[in-house]
């Protein structure tokens, strides 16, 4: 039976989504094109902020699709490091096939467009990726946490009921055999 993405995540990321690549967005177009702005704050929510908009959308659900076929593959505890390392290698694949896509659809349409240093934008862009994909490591793994945690609860509740049916048998035949022995 194949998990549902919610199911094998831990956790409904809608909320993520939502709050997410708006403030990513805002603070993308504010590292990048900031400067640009000289006190006009509606330089930041011009062309720029919409640019930035795209990008974030496209690489936020891209790496999501990633991460989750890593983790359907991966599933396991004990396979958390490999996923971790075919995450980072794929980050860096990825971020840069979407980079070069994304820019030649974005140019024809954004022409007029403020390029931002190369570097700059390629570390804040692969920051904001890379905190992304740890925040849905993070819940993930908060959320096995908790199953774990539930789980280890039940067993140690098990243990002192059995333990405590343990003790009743034991009581039973001495405290019927004390009651015979007194009549």
């Amino acid at each position: 039976m194949t998990k549902t993405r919610k199911e094998l995540l831990g956790f409904d990321d809608t909320w993520m989504i939502i709050i997410g690549i708006p403030i990513i967005s805002f603070m993308v177009n504010a590292i990048l094109f900031g400067h640009s702005a000289d006190g006009d704050i509606g330089v930041l929510f011009g062309g720029c902020l919409w640019i930035s908009f795209i990008y974030t959308i496209i690489y936020w659900f891209s790496f999501r699709e990633m991460y989750y076929l890593l983790l359907k593959k991966f599933r396991k505890p004990e396979q958390t490091i490999i996923r971790l390392a075919f995450t980072a290698v794929i980050s860096v694949i990825g971020y840069s096939v979407i980079d070069f896509v994304v820019d030649s659809f974005i140019d024809p349409f954004f022409p007029i467009h403020e390029e931002p240093d190369e570097l700059l934008a390629a570390l804040s862009s692969f920051l904001f990726v890379t905190l992304i994909i740890g925040l849905y490591e993070a819940m993930h793994l908060s959320n096995r946490w908790k199953l774990v945690s539930l789980e280890k609860e039940r067993l140690i509740k098990e243990n002192v009921n059995s333990q405590l049916e343990g003790l009743r048998s034991q009581v039973n035949p001495h405290f019927l055999f004390n009651s015979l022995n007194t009549l």
